[in-house]
């Protein structure tokens, strides 16, 4: 195989190439050009109309573009050369061969590249902070004052190094800034840039725009200094000479740090799993990993429990799924490392506490790879050579410093992680400017927020701004506001505000994909969990579910304890169960896997855990006084949505009142959605899981209490159950339906939480809880005789009406009627309950049953009153089997 030389995108064969080999055996594994100085000088110049090739798009065109390009990147086989193909697996199989990055690592490097290329609206709003983009069509807003922007290059020079595929994210939007790009791979790493580059050809983007240009020094030089903007990743030995060149955008060491306020360091121990994933993450070869941790005490006691977490972690086998540890490529850089390290330990006042740990050299040789071992140095103070280092493995000092003298002293840190809730230090943190990224509070380092300007701005380093006035003749031929001296300026007039005042918050953190259940025990830890209670139930247990997240979990070192014995429409009886199992376990953490009754369970304990009482103390909202234990929730089935709620809903075992017990510290800090879990679904739970998912879409979107918020996320919801609930129940196995029922159940549970619930809800309780009907058969017996008594009232009818404007929707007199139409038919499909009667509810108890729904929590927040005597009415409707359609106006 061979990689040629691109030249504005045209394949260009050279006579002077070099071998890419693997680092274990010295094996060839690819051929690829090598270009002198000279071609690059006499190639530059011509980039400027290869610029004029993506000024021929418009944004948005080059957004869906990105898009597709990164599907392609994740999945395709691209060229790989003139005449050779790579698949997806065959990238990482190399690039990990040549690199020493495991199998993993590759892969997570992917999911990077692969969020920016899906993400770059993203990515770019960030960057201009929420511009209109389209000043990339025009050069100038069109809204609020006028302001011009003018690109400062024709083409942006990018030398990238061999040990991190991921720093291509950095360069990547460039395309959409409409800048092509002038590319030297690193020795080891040609496949990524390389496959990022045929991804964007093959989803469009101008071949003309893009550079590839294996050099040497004298290459990579030329690039840097005619290029008009570049940016250049190496050590510090590599960059130093364009230090201050304002052309040249720098990726040196990050120097990045944890540091602990005087107010925090006491519970030190709560942040140990940061600590260790800051350190560790990408085995240790970022900028944005910690090579610091600085804290006013206990210096010493926070270096022994970070070494007894990373002494043990040992090289592996590359595709070996728990591989934490790259291996050097360049063996000489491995050497040094280690020199370096050692002659560090001459100077008094360190100690290698991973080595006294271990008992072993850090150097560790692996099939013929060369790997360094997680090192972790306790410092006496911060002037001793080994306290500000960064080494490309898991190396980090702790340090103890005086809060008062960390910002003058810790120097320039690319990432700072500040644990505090200190508001005078937060100000000093803020007001510096020798932290270019600032986490406050338990936050990774490794953590990119993607939706704001991060470091080496690339609008800002591409791009300039200037002044520009519009006459009043101007403004108008261009679609501008004026600007002249004379322009009046008006009071802002005001109309009664239509929207009335609501409050968004979302604490869940969504982390969705196959198999994410993979990353349960690495996100347990950067939640510092040390202890965990898994609760489930026995059919997950069976299924195999639970003792293969109990042995991921026990893989990062975690005590794990399985409560299996949560049951369907849990009761207080159930919880407490779990209560007594968990009690004097000493647990710090709680995982809810399986169903929302799996979820509903462990939230209700996490509740009596943390502050005491029973279930119906917490029967409302926000009647927790203690904090509560953080939790991940790890949904198998989509349709209750309890992932990203605060809500448990637990019934009195006596009474079976559910009573719904909400809490802003119970919402899960994380929710994984692997639809792979739900592939071993029983089809009826499948079903009745689905419906419910529905149902909250429905009903939240035109409950009383909605906001434009929770109706965004209740739309999304029914968007995406109504084109994939046909498809699951049809076809099980496939994962891109089961993932849309995932985020359908999500994205409503978040809407519930942000709204409520209502009267489907309310009748569906009793039906329960007297008759066992399963909720989601309970639930789809009553849906569509609630839209129909809704619809009554002319403000739910056109809520309703928004709903219909979907795929699939049958031809109706009304949007009303096909909405319940579409419903109707998924019910069908779903083989729920045709009546009440199919159900095993006898006509006699319409009665005492529409006497409890009138008492039930969710009517009151139907968007039509409803009394126990409606109640009837709607019961009585559903007596009657269901058909192609229901009327509305019942």
């Amino acid at each position: 195989m061979h990689i040629p030389v691109l030249r504005l995108g045209k394949p260009y064969t050279s006579l002077d190439k070099i071998d890419v080999i693997a680092h274990a055996t010295g094996e060839k594994l690819i051929e690829v050009s090598q270009v002198n100085a000279g071609i690059i000088r006499r190639d530059l110049p011509k980039y400027a109309a290869s610029r004029d090739a993506l000024r021929k798009f418009t944004v948005e065109e080059l957004l869906a573009i990105s898009k597709q390009a990164g599907a392609l990147f994740m999945e395709a086989t691209l060229p790989l050369g003139e005449d050779g193909k790579q698949s997806a697996d065959d990238y990482v199989k190399y690039l990990s061969a040549s690199s020493g990055l495991p199998h993993n690592m590759v892969r997570r490097n992917m999911g990077k590249v692969h969020h920016l290329f899906v993400e770059m609206r993203t990515i770019l709003n960030g960057l201009t902070r929420n511009m209109d983009l389209r000043v990339f069509d025009s050069g100038r807003t069109y809204d609020g004052p006028p302001l011009s922007f003018y690109p400062c290059t024709s083409a942006l020079g990018v030398v990238l190094p061999s040990n991190s595929p991921g720093v291509n994210s950095l360069w990547m939007p460039s395309l959409a800034l409409k800048i092509p790009v002038v590319l030297k791979p690193g020795r080891e790493e040609p496949w990524t840039p390389f496959r990022i580059i045929q991804a964007f050809i093959a989803a469009g983007m101008p071949a003309e725009a893009f550079g590839f240009y294996p050099t040497d020094h004298e290459g990579a030089a030329e690039i840097v200094n005619s290029c008009g903007r570049a940016l250049l990743f190496g050590d510090e030995n590599t960059t130093a000479r364009w230090a201050n060149n304002p052309n040249v955008n720098i990726h040196g060491p990050g120097r990045s740090k944890i540091i602990i306020g005087d107010d925090c360091i006491e519970n030190w121990r709560e942040y140990i799993g940061v600590m260790a994933d800051s350190i560790c993450q990408n085995g240790g070869r970022s900028c944005v990993n910690a090579s610091a941790v600085v804290v006013p005490k206990y210096a010493k006691e926070i270096a022994e429990e970070l070494g007894q977490r990373l002494a043990p972690i040992a090289a592996a086998k590359p595709d070996d799924p728990n591989a934490a540890l790259s291996a050097f490529a360049n063996i000489k850089m491995a050497e040094y490392i280690d020199t370096t390290i050692n002659n560090g330990l001459a100077t008094p006042g360190a100690e290698d506490v991973t080595k006294r740990l271990r008992g072993v050299d850090r150097k560790q040789i692996l099939d013929g790879g060369t790997y360094m071992r997680p090192t972790l140095i306790h410092c006496e103070n911060f002037d001793h050579p080994l306290a500000n280092r960064e080494f490309l493995f898991p190396y980090a000092s702790v340090v103890t410093m005086p809060q008062a003298e960390m910002l003058p002293r810790i120097g320039h840190s690319l990432v700072v992680t500040a644990i505090t809730k200190d508001e005078a230090f937060i100000e000093q943190l803020l007001a510096t400017p020798l932290i270019d990224r600032l986490n406050v509070g338990p936050v990774s380092t490794m953590q990119v927020a993607w939706d704001q300007p991060h470091e080496g701005n690339l609008f800002e380093f591409l791009y300039k701004r200037r002044a520009i006035v519009y006459s009043d003749a101007a403004a108008k031929s261009t679609g501008t506001k004026a600007s002249t001296d004379k322009a009046k300026v008006e009071e802002p007039k005001f109309t009664s505000l239509a929207i009335e005042e609501f409050n968004f918050h979302s604490r869940t953190r969504i982390i969705f994909g196959g198999n994410v259940l993979n990353r349960l025990g690495e996100v347990a830890k950067e939640y510092g969990a040390r202890r965990v209670l898994l609760v489930t139930d026995a059919g997950i247990a069976a299924a195999g579910h639970a003792a293969r997240a109990e042995t991921i979990l026990k893989k990062e070192g975690l005590a794990v304890f399985v409560f299996d014995r949560a049951k369907i429409n849990p009761s207080t009886r159930e919880v407490q169960d779990c209560v007594e199992f968990a009690r004097d376990l000493r647990i710090d953490f709680i995982v809810g896997l399986g169903g929302g009754s799996s979820m509903d369970t462990a939230k209700g304990a996490n509740f009596i855990l943390t502050n005491g009482g029973v279930m119906a103390d917490y029967w409302g909202i926000n009647k927790a006084t203690q904090p509560m234990l953080p939790m991940i929730a790890v949904p198998t089935t989509a349709g209750t949505g309890s992932e990203a709620q605060c809500y448990a809903l637990v019934a009195d075992e006596h009474t079976h009142q559910k009573m719904a017990c909400g809490d802003d510290k119970a919402y899960p800090v994380v929710a994984l959605l692997d639809p792979v879990l739900g592939s071993t679904c029983p089809r009826m739970v499948t079903a009745a899981t689905g419906i419910d998912a529905i149902s909250h879409a429905i009903e939240s979107y035109v409950c009383s209490v909605r906001n434009p918020v929770s109706q965004l996320f209740s739309r999304e919801a029914w968007k995406l159950a109504n084109s994939a609930f046909e498809t699951v129940l049809r076809e099980p196995s496939n994962l891109e339906a089961r993932g849309h029922m995932l985020l359908a159940s999500a994205y409503a549970g978040m809407a519930i939480s942000q709204s409520m619930l209502g009267a489907t809800h309310s009748a569906a309780n009793p039906l329960t809880a007297h008759f066992k009907v399963l909720h989601g058969r309970a639930i789809g017996v009553m849906l569509p005789h609630v839209i129909a008594y809704n619809a009554r009232d002319p403000q739910a009818a056109a809520l309703y009406a928004d709903l219909a404007h979907v795929k699939y929707m049958p031809a109706a007199a009304t949007p009303v009627e096909a909405l319940i139409a579409r419903v109707n038919h998924l019910l069908n499909v779903a083989e729920m309950p045709a009546s009440l009667a199919d159900a095993g509810v006898p006509r006699d108890a319409i009665g005492p049953l529409s006497a409890d729904a009138a008492q039930q929590w969710t009517a009151k927040f139907n968007p039509r009153a409803v009394s126990a005597a409606d109640f009837a009415t709607i019961y009585e409707a559903a007596f009657v089997p269901r058909a192609g359609t229901v009327q509305a106006g019942c």
